[in-house]
């Protein structure tokens, strides 16, 4: 019912009117939901109360004193109806993001490279890296593990951090996690470095780990994948996550060393993760191996990149199979923050768009452009990006994008009361604000 009309006076000069003791007048006060009540609709209840109700009463010799007690009893439930549906009639409050703190530095840890993962069964599985070389977080050298956290109400409330990789002097560099939603499987990838070694020296095996049980137990296998134009050091790339094409492949972003300077490539896999190989025509040199993959049409893929030796962020696209990987062009809209983005896309048809999250710091160092945590929106094309809102003021570093059942944006980032982290965090962020 769109108006709620609870019980007015028929008169207001009569003794038991509400709000009045004995002499009535225009000092009279009545109830209402809704101030602005047809005066003709008044006078026709009025008239009808005054006629079934109270003159009868009147008639028979009830007292004033009786007919107020009776009308209390009578109307109580009335309006305690009318009270509870003008609570319920009042405008909706303003979503608000939803943040949980998924776990938190301990010692001279540091918690590194996000990877976030909606499973077939509806689980979440939060991904990072966790570095045991001190408070700077740095790239290199330090032991690192690699742990995950699953959440099975939408990112509410999380389980306690389970290590996946771990052995001591071994830095495992957490890679990306790709979803088969055909067979419901999860494939975690990690690159191993000695946790002695310079930056750039040391390099290991590759792995890839697979679950078959919504991510409550893994196995480890190498990822026999090479690249013929590496010079050295080729492997899956830092955190983020991979995706599931229209036709059932699945691929992940990779990268090499080639002429002193990194790579970035794509690996794939047609047979639902039983063998994994180099995407074809897929090497962009002298673009960074840190990238965020999307499907934008079917067999269409398209790349969001860290900048490198550029003001902004640059794209390109490539059909895996079809065509080689397109030159590089520059994005509108998105800052040149220096981090890994999170992005995928949300919607179908033309409600699809793609979404990313990247800090705003500005244009200092690493540590003033990490921060403020922002998501931008873009349609299919990817070329030009807008602003939709804020996830995070402060500190906030390398993050990745989940779309949840209902529609809304999950994401999984760094933060920390002085650098990128100290803390992991996960934001919801309801689709009313998208």
């Amino acid at each position: 019912m769109d108006e709620i009309h609870p019980f007015i006076p028929l008169n207001p000069h009569h003794p038991w009117a509400v709000g009045d003791s004995g002499a009535g007048g225009p000092e009279s006060k009545s109830l209402s939901v809704n101030s602005q009540i047809d005066s003709h609709k008044i006078q026709s209840l009025n008239h009808n109360f005054s006629n079934c109700v109270l003159f009868p009463m009147l008639r028979v010799g009830m007292s004033h004193k009786s007919v107020r007690q009776f009308l209390a009893f009578l109307l109580a439930p009335m309006l305690l109806g009318c009270m509870h549906t003008s609570k319920a009639a009042d405008p909706q409050k303003e979503p608000q993001l939803r943040t949980v703190t998924i776990a938190e530095r301990e010692d001279s840890t540091s918690l590194r490279t996000p990877s976030l993962a909606m499973t077939k069964e509806g689980t979440l599985l939060a991904f990072w890296q966790l570095r045991k070389g001190g408070e700077s977080g740095g790239d290199f050298p330090e032991e690192a593990d690699n742990v995950v956290c699953r959440s099975t109400d939408g990112g509410a409330t999380w389980s306690e951090p389970q290590t996946i990789l771990s052995h001591p002097k071994v830095d495992y560099h957490g890679g990306p996690v790709v979803v088969d939603r055909i067979t419901g499987a999860i494939f975690k990838f990690a690159r191993s470095h000695d946790g002695t070694a310079k930056a750039g020296e040391g390099w290991r095996d590759n792995f890839v780990l697979r679950s078959d049980d919504d991510g409550k137990t893994w196995m480890r296998q190498v990822l026999n994948v090479t690249n013929e134009r590496a010079e050295k050091r080729f492997g899956p790339g830092n955190g983020g996550h991979g995706i599931q094409l229209s036709d059932g492949t699945l691929i992940v972003h990779g990268g090499y060393w080639r002429e002193k300077s990194l790579s970035l490539c794509l690996i794939e896999s047609r047979d639902h993760g039983v063998n994994w190989q180099l995407t074809p025509n897929s090497d962009a040199d002298y673009a960074h191996v840190e990238f965020s993959i999307a499907e934008t049409a079917p067999g269409k893929v398209y790349l969001n990149i860290r900048e490198k030796g550029r003001p902004e962020r640059p794209f390109t696209v490539i059909e895996p199979g079809r065509t080689p990987i397109a030159a590089l062009e520059p994005t509108v809209g998105l800052p040149a923050s220096r981090t890994h983005a999170g992005m995928t896309k949300r919607g179908e048809g033309d409600e699809a768009r793609l979404y990313l999250s990247a800090p705003t710091g500005g244009s200092g160092q690493w540590l003033e452009r990490r921060r403020g945590l922002t998501l931008f929106r873009s349609d299919m094309e990817g070329r030009v990006f807008e602003m939709v809102l804020m996830l995070e003021p402060m500190v906030s570093g390398y993050s990745d994008l989940v779309v949840l059942p209902n529609g809304d944006l999950g994401c999984l980032y760094e933060s920390g009361k002085r650098a990128p982290g100290f803390e992991m965090r996960f934001v919801r962020v309801p689709q009313s604000m998208l």
